[in-house]
């Protein structure tokens, strides 16, 4: 008797999730539309002949300090969200060595809303996703917090999507029925951790990069902390170079390359 009405309270509550998550789903924002000005620069900018050594100037001048592989790493990972199989990035690295920072600052390069961040992320939670994750980047902050939906990050990095099967009984009739959920990618996934590790079945299905721990970069850390507590650093410049870097980003598109 026990048994029947657990699987009666399951199924119910399998019900009124489904209900919820239907509800709250976000409509998507229109991505931001150029002037003729902007997309010019864009244009111009995307031919530069250097154009790594470019960016990376660019991001030295909007808020990353050091780094500087680690950034163009970032960047053209998150870069390749539009493509049909997207890049990963693990780093490992101690704690406060600035791992999410580093994610996030290039993220905010990156046209508003094609990064999720999030700080955990339950077993379950891919699974009901829909498509809101279908080209996108998602920064996990603490890979700690998502350690029960490892496997369903995997199968979305290496099957470019998810199926789940759900049992649902309808209110009216009483009848069970089957739901199937299906999250479609493909999605990057950019995760930090503490560990000095990652599990073999993660870390061969990214690329995995470490920070740069010398006293050197501390002091150029601190430095701009310094600076910025001080008022000395052009805020406003940063926004315009970080809104440049996003123009560019809409402008891109998906080609096919034949590499021989």
């Amino acid at each position: 008797i026990i048994g029947q009405s657990l699987a009666e309270m399951i199924e119910q509550l399998e019900t009124y999730r489904t209900a919820m998550i239907e509800g709250s789903r976000i409509l998507k924002k229109e991505k931001k539309q150029l002037t003729q000005s902007q997309i010019i620069r864009a244009e111009n900018n995307l031919k530069r002949s250097n154009l790594t050594a470019w960016l990376l100037e660019q991001y030295s001048q909007a808020g990353i300090i050091g780094e500087r592989t680690n950034a163009v790493i970032v960047h053209y990972a998150m870069t390749s969200r539009i493509l049909d199989e997207p890049i990963s990035v693990m780093c490992l690295s101690p704690s406060g060595t600035g791992k999410s920072y580093l994610f996030k600052m290039v993220a905010k390069c990156m046209p508003e809303g094609e990064v999720e961040s999030t700080t955990q992320l339950s077993e379950n939670a891919l699974y009901y996703s829909g498509t809101d994750l279908k080209h996108k980047c998602m920064i996990i902050e603490d890979m700690d917090g998502a350690m029960t939906a490892e496997y369903g990050m995997r199968e979305l990095i290496s099957n470019l999507y998810l199926t789940k099967r759900v049992s649902v009984r309808d209110p009216k009739t009483g009848k069970t029925t089957t739901v199937v959920y299906v999250t479609e990618g493909p999605t990057g996934f950019f995760g930090s951790t503490t560990k000095e590790s990652l599990y073999e079945d993660n870390s061969n299905r990214c690329i995995l990069i470490y920070l740069d721990e010398s006293r050197e970069q501390d002091e150029r850390v601190m430095s701009y902390q310094r600076k910025l507590k001080a008022r000395l650093i052009d805020q406003q410049s940063e926004q315009e170079i970080r809104e440049q870097l996003q123009e560019m980003q809409l402008l891109l598109k998906k080609e096919k390359v034949c590499n021989p």
